[in-house]
């Protein structure tokens, strides 16, 4: 079981290095692992309705 720092370690250094999923370090989790954790935490269901629009707005 991998701990959710640990896939978002592997988040974090996916997107700092800009290199391919599969191209993770072996200390990390599975590669399939971290990104299925990162597109359930980038889709907007998984955000509170509206926190985008509200952030962006500018009053």
């Amino acid at each position: 079981m991998w701990s959710k720092r640990q896939i978002l370690d592997g988040i974090l250094y996916q997107l700092k290095n800009g290199c391919n999923w599969c191209d993770l370090p072996r200390d990390l989790p599975p590669y399939s692992t971290v990104f299925w954790y990162y597109k359930q935490w980038r889709s907007p269901l998984a955000r509170p309705e509206g926190t985008i629009a509200r952030s962006n707005r500018r009053n």
